[in-house]
């Protein structure tokens, strides 16, 4: 059954509400603990994380197992990459700790899109995301994957929540 437009409206406009709600979210709670610093809270993956939980909510991929488990597991996929590998080119680390990050996400059954960023970003990263090492897995990605769920579970019980 095809949706009205007034339905696909609040629809969308309770996706793009929750989604600026946890985004903003995360860059309120990096500018409270570091103010303007160069250490990153928001990154790319994140994009891909608010469409996931906001956009398609009911998804296996937003599923709390998926969300944590998938980026936590993809982000130290590329870590260890970057800092075991620090001899090959950064293109060939990234593609590999993608790979292996989506073996272990399909292995563990907690595929998560956004997994396959977090993968490559910890390898290719700025130089500030290299220099955090295995932190990179608590801040920015733990961090910053716990405030959107917060939000994205809040949002949930509100009238045109997704």
């Amino acid at each position: 059954m095809t949706q009205t437009f007034p339905h696909r409206l609040a629809q969308a406009t309770a996706t793009a509400r929750n989604a600026l709600l946890g985004l903003g979210l995360v860059a309120a709670v990096h500018e409270w603990l570091y103010g303007s610093s160069d250490l990153p809270l928001i990154i790319a993956a994140f994009g891909a994380t608010a469409v996931v939980l906001y956009g398609c909510p009911d998804a296996p991929i937003a599923r709390p197992k998926n969300v944590f488990l998938g980026s936590l597991i993809s982000a130290l996929v590329g870590v260890l990459a970057s800092q075991l590998l620090p001899m090959l080119p950064v293109w060939l680390v990234g593609m590999l700790a993608i790979g292996v990050a989506l073996f272990a996400m399909t292995l563990s059954n907690t595929l998560h899109p956004p997994g396959g960023a977090l993968a490559f970003i910890a390898v290719a990263g700025p130089p500030e995301i290299h220099a955090l090492g295995l932190w990179f897995v608590l801040y920015p990605v733990l961090t910053g994957v716990s405030l959107m769920f917060v939000v994205a579970h809040l949002t949930r019980r509100w009238p045109t929540g997704r």
